[in-house]
C-alpha cells in the first residue's frame, strides 16, 4: 500500500490533454523540468524503477562530539536533550568523558583514522571490546582519509592502520565498512556527480579490503550531506541506495545498509541564521521518509551559542520522529512519478560517471591525476555562479535581504567554500 493508492490511474496522454485544455497551452514542453541528469516530465510515470530492497528502520539522532565539545558534561547535556547516539570523532580516549553514562542504552559511534597514536587507538579498543552488550559502530576509512587530507590523495593508503584495527576489534556490534561521503556532498553541486564518487569510494574500499584479505564485515554505512532541495534531496538518497546495491551484487554481498545524514556545512546561513532551522527541518524530514536511519547534529547548526540553542537542534528530528509520525517504516515516495523519474535518471547519470572514474584506475588513481581536484573546481564555480545569479535563492543570505548585495563573489575561494566565506 502507498499514499497513491486511492486515486484512480491515468494515461499520460489524458493527462497532457487536460493540462493543456486548463492552462490554454498548445505543447507542455515549458513544463518539463531541465536537470544536470536530465528532463523530468512532471507529468509521466517511469517505466524502470530502481532496487531499493526493504525500508530501513529509522534509530539513531546522533550529536558530533569533536575538539572542545568532547566532555562529560557536554555528552550528559545532549543524552538528557533526548539524542541516543553520540558520533565521537578522532578524540583520545578518556574513562571520564562516560561517567555516568549508561552506554549500553546507547548508539556508541567512534570514528578514528591514522592521525591518533597507536596507544590512544588501542585504548578505543580495548573500551568497546570489554562490554559485548555496547552497541555502536567502529568508523575507520582509510581510503576518506586520505582524500580528506588531500584532493590530490598525496598521502599514501595506511594499511597497517586497517589490519591493525579490524584484527583487534572484537565486538561484532561495532563492526562495519564506514564511508565517509559528506566530502563530496560538499564539494559536488550536481548531485549525479556527489553519488557517483560516493559508490566509487565504496568500491575503492571494497576492493581494498579483499586485496589484503581483510573480512569485510556484515554492516555498511554510508555518510551524505543534505540540503534543503526536499524533491532532489529524496532522489538523490533513493538513488544512490539502489547504486549501492548494484555495487553490492556486483562484488556478491549482502550487507546491511545503513546511511547517516547531516546537513550541507557548505550551505548554512551564517547571516540571518533563523532561517537554517528550517533548512534543518526539511533536509531531516528527507532523511527520514526516504529510509536513512540516522541523522547526526553538530553545534554549527545553533543559531547562537548556549545550551539553549542545541536543545532547539535536538528537537527538530525528535518532532518529527515522535510526534510528526514521519518515521512510519513505509516507503512512502513508491508510486510518486516524479520523484522515482528523478530517482531513476539521477542513478543511471550517475552510474555513467562512476563508470569514467572506474576506467581510469579508481577513485584515488582519478585523484591522483588531478581529476578530482579539477570535477572539485567546475562543481563550486558553477555554485559560486548559481548564488551570484540568484539561480540558487537562499533566503536571508542572497534572497530577501538587505544585507546581500554586501557578499563578495571572489574567485579565490577555499574548495569547498561555504556561505561564510562569501561575507
Amino acid at each position: 500500500m502507498n499514499l497513491w493508492s486511492s486515486f484512480s490511474s491515468n494515461s499520460t496522454k489524458e493527462w497532457e490533454t487536460k493540462i493543456k485544455k486548463d492552462l490554454k497551452i498548445d505543447s507542455i514542453d515549458s513544463l518539463l523540468w531541465k536537470t544536470n541528469y536530465g528532463l523530468i516530465n512532471p507529468i509521466s510515470s517511469t517505466q524502470s524503477k530502481l532496487n531499493l530492497n526493504n525500508h530501513s528502520d529509522f534509530k539513531e539522532i546522533s550529536w558530533r562530539l569533536n575538539g572542545e565539545n568532547c566532555n562529560n558534561k557536554e555528552l550528559l547535556f545532549h543524552l538528557n536533550n533526548g539524542i541516543n547516539s553520540i558520533n565521537i570523532i578522532n578524540q583520545s580516549f578518556s574513562e571520564s568523558l562516560f561517567e555516568n553514562v549508561m552506554s549500553d542504552i546507547i548508539f556508541n559511534n567512534i570514528y578514528l583514522d591514522d592521525n591518533l597514536k597507536d596507544s590512544e587507538i588501542s585504548n578505543w579498543l580495548k573500551w568497546i571490546n570489554h562490554n559485548e552488550s555496547l552497541s555502536g559502530s567502529l568508523r575507520v576509512d582509510i581510503v576518506g582519509s586520505i582524500l580528506n587530507d588531500s584532493l590530490l590523495a598525496v598521502k599514501k593508503l595506511n594499511v597497517d592502520f586497517l589490519k591493525s584495527t579490524q584484527k583487534n576489534l572484537i565486538n561484532k556490534n561495532f563492526k562495519c565498512l564506514f564511508i565517509d561521503g559528506e566530502l563530496y556532498s560538499n564539494l559536488f553541486n550536481d548531485p549525479s556527480v556527489e553519488i557517483s564518487h560516493t559508490i566509487a569510494h565504496l568500491n575503492e574500499t571494497i576492493e581494498t579490503y579483499r586485496n589484503l584479505n581483510i573480512q569485510i564485515p556484515n554492516k555498511l554505512i554510508i555518510k551524505i550531506a543534505l540540503s534543503s532541495d526536499f524533491p532532489q534531496e529524496i532522489a538523490k538518497i533513493r538513488a544512490l541506495k539502489g547504486l549501492v546495491f548494484q555495487i553490492l551484487s556486483s562484488h556478491q554481498l549482502n550487507l546491511d545498509l545503513q546511511i547517516e545524514c547531516s546537513f550541507k556545512a557548505s550551505e548554512l546561513s551564517p547571516l540571518e541564521k533563523e532561517n537554517n532551522l528550517l533548512r534543518l527541518t526539511t533536509a531531516f524530514s528527507v532523511a527520514i521518509i526516504s529510509g536513512a536511519t540516522g541523522i547526526e547534529l553538530k553545534d554549527d547548526y545553533t543559531i547562537s551559542s548556549g545550551p539553549y540553542w542545541k536543545k532547539i537542534i535536538a528537537n527538530i528530528p525528535i518532532i518529527l520522529t515522535e510526534e510528526s509520525q514521519l518515521n512510519i517504516n513505509k516507503d512512502v515516495i513508491e508510486g510518486a512519478h516524479v520523484l522515482e523519474q528523478m530517482s531513476v535518471k539521477m542513478a543511471h547519470q550517475s552510474w555513467d560517471l562512476f563508470k569514467n572514474i572506474e576506467n581510469q584506475g579508481g577513485i584515488i588513481q582519478y585523484a591522483k591525476q588531478g581529476n578530482l581536484l579539477k570535477t572539485a573546481k567546475k562543481e563550486q564555480n558553477i555554485k559560486l555562479d548559481n548564488i551570484k545569479s540568484k539561480n540558487k535563492k537562499i533566503i536571508g543570505f542572497n534572497h530577501f535581504t538587505k544585507d546581500g548585495s554586501d557578499l563578495n563573489y571572489r574567485q579565490d575561494l577555499k574548495i569547498p567554500f561555504e556561505l561564510k566565506d562569501l561575507l
